[in-house]
């Protein structure tokens, strides 16, 4: 008799392991972006404390990076856009400061790709003053992006007042 596995055999154990995959698969992308979403939210908020620094010793905000007292985006690069400076990174993060009625920071990560969202703190002495919103830019609230946003505020509904047609809010 010759010894071996039989097709019947080798056919279970890939089909555990494809459900093994099809399990842990979804659960890893879930983790690797609630890690990225976390390190732009600690950004975001370093920048917010920044920003809050230079209104205390200028008596207004900025839009330039270079004025404020934190060094976290040195090896990020400078572009401009149609809403201000930002600067993007490499790993596809990017933060943005608004310096405008309603003055905020934001940090997004994988712009213009899939499971792309933002994390929005507003600053200043406006209605909006110190609202964070976990921005997911999809409709779709069964996406991986709802769910950060979801477990990161802690509520069971968006803010439909603050979603639009392509993004969902969730506020703090």
């Amino acid at each position: 008799m010759e010894k071996g596995f039989t097709l019947i055999e080798l056919l279970v154990v890939v089909l555990i392991i494809g459900i093994l995959a099809a399990v842990a698969v979804p659960q890893y992308q879930k983790a690797v972006l609630k890690s990225r979403y976390a390190s732009i939210k600690h950004l975001a908020t370093a920048l917010v404390k920044a920003e809050e620094v230079y209104y205390l010793a200028n008596g207004k905000y900025t839009q330039d990076f270079s004025e404020l007292d934190i060094d976290v985006m040195a090896e990020q690069e400078t572009k401009e856009s149609n809403i201000g400076n930002f600067r993007e990174s490499t790993n596809h993060s990017r933060c943005l400061l608004q310096n405008s009625d309603l003055p905020y920071v934001n940090c997004g990560i994988n712009r213009n790709q899939a499971n792309s969202m933002d994390i929005q703190i507003y600053i200043g002495k406006n209605k909006y003053a110190g609202k964070r919103w976990c921005v997911a830019r999809t409709t779709d609230l069964t996406a991986l992006t709802n769910q950060v946003c979801k477990a990161d505020t802690n509520k069971e509904t968006h803010s439909s007042s603050h979603s639009g047609a392509t993004w969902t809010v969730w506020e703090y």
